[in-house]
């Protein structure tokens, strides 16, 4: 008996090729939309089928059965939601939580900038805070301070102010017995000497 050759070196190079490689076939572009709109079409024509031969069942007549599937057809269509109104509200929503944020941001930032407190809410409006955010949605810290400090740079008076009548202020008298009069008192204040009596 002979043996077969599995040495590859002293296989025929024709034989070698077609079984390594076999010859390549053509294969065919999809359409995935057009396949979407095939297998959708299938559907709706087995779904109305299938709602045609449940009314015939019922004894309807052909006038009542497309009275039924137009009525049919108008409430899925009032109880499909509208997918491009759902996706524009989310988009809204997500930027008004956005806005919270960098509000939030702009707040606490304000807060260690010496602002009067009055002050912040006409801080931030006057902040421009369109590069405070970044294309992931993250705020940016440092952004939200330089714009604040722009704003006070520009508009110092939005700083809160120091007061100089800081610390204690005496109200009313001066604490003394009383034995003088109110006159004797303002005279004292002004420098003149107490009237004679």
């Amino acid at each position: 008996m002979a043996e077969p050759n599995n040495n590859p070196a002293t296989e025929p190079q024709g034989n070698s090729q077609t079984s390594a490689n076999p010859p390549a076939q053509a294969v065919p572009e999809i359409d995935y939309e057009k396949l979407a709109g095939v297998v959708e079409g299938r559907q709706r024509a087995a779904g109305e089928s299938a709602l045609k031969n449940y009314l015939k069942q019922q004894g309807l007549t052909s006038e009542q059965m497309e009275d039924a599937i137009r009525t049919y057809k108008e409430q899925q269509k009032a109880n499909t939601p509208d997918i491009a109104a759902i996706q524009q509200e989310n988009v809204q929503l997500k930027a008004q939580i956005l806005q919270s944020r960098l509000n939030a941001e702009a707040m606490s930032q304000a807060a260690t900038l010496n602002v009067d407190p009055d002050t912040v809410p006409y801080l931030i409006k006057l902040a421009d805070l369109s590069g405070a955010v970044d294309d992931k949605g993250n705020i940016r810290t440092e952004a939200v301070n330089a714009a604040l400090n722009q704003v006070l740079t520009d508009i110092p008076a939005l700083k809160q102010q120091a007061n100089e009548n800081q610390g204690f202020v005496p109200i009313g008298g001066d604490g003394g017995s009383g034995s003088q009069s109110a006159d004797d008192v303002t005279r004292s204040r002004f420098g003149l000497p107490p009237k004679k009596k």
